[in-house]
């Protein structure tokens, strides 16, 4: 095993692109645990720091960044629901 075998590297290329956009403000927690998990990985969170993760980081990783997330968002949404839809009939 190398020594980057923790990092996902599509997280942090999220963190980073977030962190680059001022998503996270620098000096708070959310912002040095987005830091840590970018070298360390999400395993390596304290229980205290993963509760900061998934209620001030998760969220934010999670919402579109740019137009072309949006409309993927949206299209994807469409596809859900067209396929849970009942045929009228």
């Amino acid at each position: 095993m190398g020594h980057n075998d923790h990092i996902d590297f599509d997280l942090y290329d999220r963190i980073k692109e977030l962190l680059d956009l001022g998503h996270f403000e620098e000096g708070t927690m959310e912002y040095g645990i987005a830091l840590f998990v970018v070298d360390n990985g999400v395993e390596a969170l304290s229980p205290k720091q993963r509760v900061v993760w998934e209620k001030g980081i998760v969220p934010i990783l999670n919402k579109p960044i740019n137009d072309e997330e949006e409309f993927q968002l949206a299209a994807n949404e469409d596809r859900l629901r067209e396929a849970f839809e009942k045929p009228e009939g």
